[in-house]
């Protein structure tokens, strides 16, 4: 999104409404992947619990230094 948006929580609150909708059809674990440069993401996640339940080390590569990819999960 633009970054006029960002540091507002809009995407901690649409993560977390998108796991209540799923909660209330009984989902109990969520996943989601990403990468180990996406700091925004991860804060995200952290704040609504998931941890890394898989890391693939240096799959991507952005301004020639490569990162991890992550899968995160939330039971």
């Amino acid at each position: 999104c633009a970054s006029d948006m960002w540091d507002k929580g809009l995407g901690t609150r649409a993560l977390k409404a998108f796991m209540d909708y799923y909660r209330e059809y009984g989902v109990e674990e969520v996943y989601l992947e990403t990468w180990s440069g996406n700091h925004r993401m991860l804060r995200c996640a952290e704040k609504l619990g998931f941890r890394t339940c898989k890391k693939e080390p240096g799959v991507h590569t952005v301004g020639g230094k490569k990162y991890d990819a992550l899968v995160m999960c939330k039971k």
